[in-house]
């Protein structure tokens, strides 16, 4: 109303699932609802599911409307409506100012932290940050906000802090004290590793609420409890976990037996890259556990050198005896052509039998940390040995793909079937004796786990078309469809029917037959009786410059494109870490073509979204490179995607998440660009206690 809003009702207090409001009869252009007090146990919330408006009597008067106050109204929720209407324009940039400097800039930042950004909610207050703030105000929200594009909302700290975002940041406030000075900076960040060991960690499993899916929340001082996955995120230090047993050891120990809750098959070791933080699983584990297993390889690796670190403190054989399983699982998965790790193993309710170089580099690297940390045993001389071979295959280049496969599969009309059909331009050919001329469908039996695939047909060597298919909810769940190919025109005898994979999704097929709709007979092929099939060559990974992220803040620089093989940043920062444990020049070379696109950006394109962590990616790549390369190139590149991200990102005290942006959002990983800004400084001051590079 006049650019404002009129109050036309209001109701509380109601338990039942069906609300009846009586309303001021009014003419709107706008109807704005208002759900307050509508938390619920368990950190939950009441939604509307469906409005239905009714018109008043004909006769009645339609109510004088004129704007007031919106009592109580956060800046999230003025935010909100300004977004919804269309009216919010992009938060201003600023104007970098070399004389603050990039640690002047930090330093603004910490002291904002430090004086409004820490828990203040809630009964008790902590030294903790907190995960969203408004620039505008420098207070919390108080509320769920929207994500932006490609941001999961359910993995942000919405009413809490997460250490996990923020480990970075608590090692660069170290480094900040170092240069200026003031202890103020270290003791903030101690202090709030200190609280949180000391006070959010004793969980029903002993696992810490951090990670992708689980915070702790400052409203109810406790873990967030609406969703209890754990996940491990980044690879972090052996210097941080030398920190947190300095501070608390049983904490350590904790989450180390927690980890157990991630092997979800103790006869195979199994694992998933999510366990409930919430309860112990039994032994045996229930059965159905294995049907969300996703065994991504880094995961694993990250558990293992846990495990190495805890033995290493503790001397409790139990570490040592679960590092050795990951290890014999690691042996187990391998694929036997490439000797790589798979992207997902055989055991995965989703299996990509696909070659990883990214995961197989992870978890050498990993066996290699772990090594270290068990000198002196058999275990540590084998992790030695196989981190250094995946290590060198990778190094090695990229391997041909699997070929598809005939499996068994009970579930198939005849027990086997083709499966591992994952590679884009994988094809099989199926040999059909046709009995008579005529118009024939084609219908297949199938099994998909994922949403869907596209298959193309060839008709002895002639493209006739392409179709879909839906999910089965399972590779051994089968159905049977007609895709809406038409009617194809076969001449009598031999025929060589080719189905070409379309989108790098995998396929079970049981069967494929033809069959007329103006009576020609039915001629049914198994799959498992292919003719012969094949997998295009991989083509070399494809560097492709961009500035996405994938669904958070830690992934990747550039979006995975689904014909093509690309790399991005974790590439880099991971063949960087090789470089730096190996000394060998080839994954220094593969660090380097990434770098190298990167460097030939002469500006960063102004737009909104555009993520706090991947300035800090940008910088931390250039560094690494001119570590190794002392050419002012790469510290040039540094600097000019440091200011960037400053006169992006900078307002009031703050860094927001995202370019255009009105919050500090940890989960776009503010913590990363901080870090970066201060490993820059040095540089630039060259200052011999220098912030080290990140690895994730």
């Amino acid at each position: 109303v006049d650019e404002g809003w009129a109050l036309i009702g209001e109701v509380g207090g109601n338990e039942e699932p069906l609300i009846v409001l009586d309303l001021l009869p009014s003419e709107v252009e706008t109807l704005r609802i208002r759900l307050r007090g509508s938390a619920r146990g368990g950190n939950a919330r009441a939604r509307i599911h469906t409005l239905r408006l009714f018109s008043p009597e004909p006769d009645a008067e339609l109510a004088a409307l004129s704007p007031g106050e919106i009592p109580e109204q956060s800046s999230a929720e003025w935010y909100h409506e300004r977004d919804a209407l269309g009216l919010r324009e992009p938060e201003p940039r600023i104007s970098y100012d070399p004389e603050k400097g990039y640690l002047g800039y930090v330093t603004s930042f910490l002291d904002t932290m430090i004086e409004k950004g820490t828990d203040r909610y809630g009964e008790v207050h902590s030294p903790m940050f907190v995960g969203l703030l408004a620039v505008a105000d420098h207070e919390h929200p108080g509320a769920v906000i929207p994500s932006i594009p490609g941001q999961r909302w359910n993995d942000r700290p919405f009413l809490g802090g997460n250490i996990s975002h923020d480990r970075p940041l608590l090692e660069a406030m170290e480094y900040v004290s170092e240069y200026t000075g003031d202890a103020k900076y270290r003791e903030a960040a101690d202090a709030y590793l200190r609280f949180f060991l000391e006070n959010c960690t004793d969980t029903p499993t002993g696992l810490w609420p951090w990670g992708e899916h689980v915070y702790w929340n400052f409203y109810e001082d406790q873990y967030r409890q609406d969703n209890h996955s754990h996940e491990l995120e980044g690879r972090g230090t052996v210097d941080f976990w030398e920190r947190a047993w300095e501070i608390n050891p049983e904490a350590v120990l904790g989450e180390a037996n927690g980890l157990i809750n991630h092997v979800q098959d103790l006869d195979t070791f199994a694992y998933s890259r999510h366990a409930d933080i919430t309860r112990m699983l039994p032994d045996p584990r229930p059965e159905d556990l294995l049907r969300w297993l996703l065994d991504f390889p880094g995961h694993g690796g990250l558990k293992m050198r846990i495990w190495a670190f805890a033995w290493s403190k503790s001397g409790d054989n139990t570490y040592y005896g679960w590092a050795e399983r990951m290890a014999d699982y690691f042996e187990d998965v391998r694929l036997e052509e490439s000797g790589m790790l798979p992207v997902l193993s055989r055991y995965a309710y989703r299996p990509n039998l696909r070659p990883s170089p990214g995961g197989t580099l992870s978890v050498g690297l990993s066996m290699l940390e772990s090594a270290e940390l068990l000198a002196g045993t058999e275990l540590g001389e084998r992790l030695q040995r196989l981190g250094g071979e995946y290590l060198e295959i990778v190094a090695a280049g990229t391997p041909d793909p699997p070929a598809v496969q005939v499996v068994d599969r009970p579930t198939a009309s005849e027990g086997r079937a083709v499966s591992h059909w994952e590679d884009d331009g994988a094809w099989i050919d199926l040999k059909f004796d046709i009995p008579e001329a005529g118009r024939y469908l084609m219908t297949l039996r199938y099994g998909l786990a994922v949403d869907s695939t596209s298959r193309a047909v060839l008709i002895d060597g002639e493209n006739v078309g392409e179709f879909e298919l839906s999910s089965t909810r399972g590779w051994a769940s089968f159905e049977t469809v007609t895709p809406d190919l038409g009617p194809l025109s076969l001449a009598a005898g031999e025929t060589i029917l080719r189905l070409v994979n379309r989108d790098s999704a995998g396929l079970c097929l049981d069967w494929v037959a033809l069959h007329g709709p103006e009576g020609t007979p039915e001629v049914k092929v198994l799959a498992a009786d292919l003719l012969a099939s094949g997998v295009p060559r991989p083509k070399r990974p494809e560097i492709v410059v961009g500035f996405d992220s994938g669904y958070g803040g830690v992934s990747i620089l550039s979006r995975q494109i689904s014909d093509r093989s690309v790399t991005g940043f974790v590439g880099n920062a991971t063949s960087m870490l090789a470089y730096r444990m190996t000394g060998d020049e080839r994954h220094l070379q593969q660090a380097r073509e990434i770098a190298e696109a990167y460097l030939a950006i002469d500006e960063v394109p102004e737009y909104d979204h555009l993520r706090a962590g991947v300035f800090g990616s940008l910088i931390h790549m250039m560094l690494d490179m001119y570590e190794v390369d002392a050419q002012e190139r790469w510290l040039e590149a540094a600097e000019r995607f440091a200011q960037a991200g400053i006169e992006g990102l900078y307002r009031n005290g703050l860094f927001r998440g995202a370019t255009g942006q009105w919050v500090y959002d940890s989960h776009l990983y503010v913590s990363r660009f901080v870090h970066g800004l201060v490993r820059l400084h040095a540089v630039v001051e060259q200052d011999e206690t220098q912030a080290p590079p990140l690895y994730y």
